[in-house]
């Protein structure tokens, strides 16, 4: 019996070990990713200050080569009754100690301790729509969005801008450059310092027509384009701003409020339309999705520091769903450019914290899709990158602090690179 009790533990401590040292281990070897990913990247897969994210990252890599010792010691001695009376009393401990910190969870939450109610430490954004409804009261979400039967939402007519667009404030009779995608091509700042209000400022002979809507994925974008794309006039330039993280969005039911989705029916995609009004209604009353486990939820959030090397935005969860609906939807954005004659090109918009991480698969998928399909697009990253040396200053300057969003300064600078790349087309299509 001992032989078999030390045995178990043993492998299952080494298989523990070897998975901890393989993925954190590099990390040691290379400062740049380890300072990324322990100091500068924001705090929303973790939530955790940099000193918390140090300690736990040493802690883990204790476990790991603890682990690594541990199983050396039970395989070496797995006959030792002494050794698995020592292994049962560590298991009985490791139980008790779940016990106890799911009741202190519990206890936290409900008295609504912040290091126990932060809902990065349970449940990954990047993973499915639970975290946003847990994040956001559905009630609030339906109150401060303008209900759209097809999008989910859109942004409430305003004085002096019937439509609901950030910008323009009036439409005049010159031709139109027209923009779609989530709040980057929206704009947080005020509207003139919006990318489509400063691309025209740099571009006089058109007029912006800015049709960014905050939260928007990849199908909200494409939607909206298909709904507008009839009265666009064949040869006006199309700009559709994608942030990496919209092709999360897009396998999500829900995002702060419901919105469209496009699920696999064979072959083919099928549109799954957001809940009526009244549904909304009822469900906004509906109980919270709980977590049923917040030890084990804090278990999976530690598994995927540790897979992820401490960036659990590149967590794998739900990647061919991701990858298979996006290619889909970009698929679509191009046969109806196509099939309006209209002049496509594509912004791809990156957070801060991509300039420091040392992997970026949404990045990479983009203008991967983007370069096997011939697309004319524009590299934010790379734009900011080269604004930054030429200011003497870092990228995350043209980020508006906490908040993420470009500010105006980036802005202005992604327009410049816009209208640059713009006019080099024009040259190029004259010149062939």
């Amino acid at each position: 019996m001992a032989r078999i009790v030390n045995l178990i533990v043993g492998l299952a401590t080494a298989c523990l070990g070897a998975w901890i040292l393989f993925n954190l281990v590099p990390l040691l070897f290379d400062v740049a990713a380890l300072q990324a990913v322990l100091i500068v990247l924001p705090k929303k897969y973790l939530g955790m200050a940099p000193a918390m994210k140090i300690t736990l990252f040493v802690g883990i890599l204790g476990i790991g080569i603890a682990s690594s010792v541990w199983a050396g010691l039970s395989i070496l001695r797995a006959s030792s009754t002494a050794m698995q009376r020592i292994n049962v009393i560590l298991l009985i401990q490791l139980t008790i100690t779940l016990i106890a910190a799911e009741g202190m969870a519990r206890a936290g939450a409900a008295f609504e301790l912040k290091a126990f109610s932060n809902l990065t430490y349970y449940i990954n954004p990047a993973c499915g729509d639970r975290y946003f409804r847990m994040a956001r009261p559905m009630a609030d979400a339906v109150s401060t969005k303008l209900y759209d039967p097809l999008l989910g939402w859109k942004p409430a007519p305003q004085p002096g801008k019937p439509s609901g667009l950030h910008w323009p404030a009036v439409i005049d009779g010159r031709p139109k450059a027209w923009f779609f995608g989530d709040s980057f091509t929206a704009g947080v700042v005020s509207p003139e310092d919006s990318i489509p209000a400063s691309f025209e400022a740099l571009q006089p002979d058109r007029q912006s027509m800015n049709f960014g809507v905050g939260g928007y994925g990849v199908d909200q974008i494409w939607l909206r384009y298909n709904q507008e794309s009839a009265r666009i006039p064949a040869k006006s330039p199309v700009y559709i701003g994608l942030l990496t993280s919209d092709l999360d969005r897009s396998v999500l039911r829900y995002f702060f409020g419901f919105k469209p989705v496009f699920k696999a029916a064979g072959a083919d995609f099928q549109l799954i339309l957001p809940p009526t009004r009244d549904d909304i209604t009822r469900l906004a009353n509906a109980p919270p999705v709980p977590i049923h486990s917040y030890a084990f939820a804090a278990l999976r959030t530690i598994a995927e520091l540790v897979s992820t090397r401490f960036d659990r935005s590149e967590t794998t969860c739900n990647n061919a769903e991701k990858r298979a609906v996006n290619t889909y939807l970009m698929d679509a954005i191009i046969r109806q450019a196509n099939a309006r004659d209209h002049e496509l090109r594509w912004i791809v918009f990156v957070s801060f914290a991509s300039f420091y991480k040392p992997a970026n698969w949404r990045h990479d998928f983009i203008k991967s899709y983007l370069d096997a399909n011939r697309q004319v697009y524009l590299d934010t990253k790379d734009t900011l990158r080269r604004a930054a040396e030429i200011a003497g200053t870092v990228p995350e300057s043209f980020y508006i602090p906490v908040d993420g969003h470009l500010n105006a300064t980036g802005n202005r600078a992604v327009a410049g690179a816009l209208a640059a790349l713009t006019s080099a087309k024009r040259r190029s299509v004259r010149k062939d």
